[in-house]
């Protein structure tokens, strides 16, 4: 084995430990606590709309996610729907609206912080504080070296040694 192949089979025990992904995946779905049809795309909004707190317009939404805009109104009248926005009038053109988060949303975003404050320390706890700035830089570097990755290369590769998308492998 080598150096990088022992980092993936680590990676890789970190991802398949259950607690740990069940952590994760969790954090990723804690604003969706009641409302079991939200998804990534809807978290997307609510953190521009944190981001923007004086509003946006849907053609603003549109072009920042680069969704499209019919995409943008089935999201916005799903979470108005569920209280986490709310549509004001546009001071700049009484003819539309501007989209933003209620209070409801603000206040489930303060669960969030909380929520994920607890679970980090849990996790992070046995680490030093030189440590965990050592792997924020660490994993911040590896996530744009793999974000710059060709993946079309990376199937071939794989394919090449015997392994098609969604095959399971033997263990030996």
């Amino acid at each position: 084995m080598t150096l990088n192949t022992d980092l993936l089979d680590s990676f890789g025990r970190l991802s398949q430990n259950r607690p740990f992904a069940l952590t994760v995946k969790r954090q990723g779905q804690f604003l969706a606590h009641r409302n079991q049809e939200a998804g990534r795309g809807q978290l997307r909004l609510l953190h521009l709309l944190r981001e923007h707190p004086d509003g946006l317009s849907n053609t603003d939404i549109s072009e920042m996610l680069d969704i499209k805009p019919s995409s943008v109104s089935v999201m916005v009248k799903h979470l108005e729907h569920h209280h986490y926005i709310e549509r004001i009038p546009n001071p700049r053109d009484k003819r539309s609206s501007l989209v933003k988060l209620s209070s409801d949303g603000h206040q489930q975003f303060q669960e969030l912080a909380h929520f994920s404050d607890e679970l980090s320390t849990a996790i992070f706890s046995g680490l030093s504080d030189s440590e965990k700035q050592d792997l924020i830089l660490l994993l911040n570097k590896l996530t744009t070296f793999v974000n710059d990755l060709d993946w079309m290369e990376i199937q071939h590769i794989a394919q090449h040694h015997g392994w098609r998308p969604g095959m399971r492998q033997n263990k030996r």
